[in-house]
């Protein structure tokens, strides 16, 4: 059974308009990994925002929770998010080959993962 650690809607900070959620989920705590997913309105794709919300869940996630592993899967049709997860440092942990029919045609699941000392150590590198 999947547990929800956190679950935050997110805001503009200038006009308290809701611009999407942000979330993590854990199955088991022993193992100290959860999910972590993002979902922002179309109308606030492409300004960075997404890049901050997860910026912040993750340092969270890790310094806060003391989590030990991250992960998430992104649609293989969704080449900005998959940027933005590689900036992020998340790295590419398999492909499930026409996973979804979306837009006309399959695309593929790839799930991505990121280490808590791989984080911390791009940080302090940076």
């Amino acid at each position: 059974m999947t547990h929800c650690l956190l679950f935050v809607v997110v805001e503009n900070r200038e006009t308290q308009e809701a611009m999407g959620f942000t979330l993590l989920a854990q199955r088991n705590p022993l193992d100290r990994n959860a999910e972590i997913g993002v979902a922002l309105s179309q109308k606030w794709w492409g300004q960075g925002f997404g890049t901050e919300v997860m910026d912040w869940l993750i340092q969270y996630a890790f310094s806060g929770l003391a989590l030990h592993r991250l992960s998430l899967y992104v649609w293989s049709s969704n080449e900005r998010a998959v940027t933005m997860y590689e900036h992020l440092g998340f790295q590419n942990e398999g492909r499930i080959r026409e996973a979804v029919w979306k837009e006309g045609k399959f695309v593929d699941k790839i799930w991505m993962g990121l280490l808590a000392r791989d984080y911390h150590a791009a940080k302090s590198a940076a």
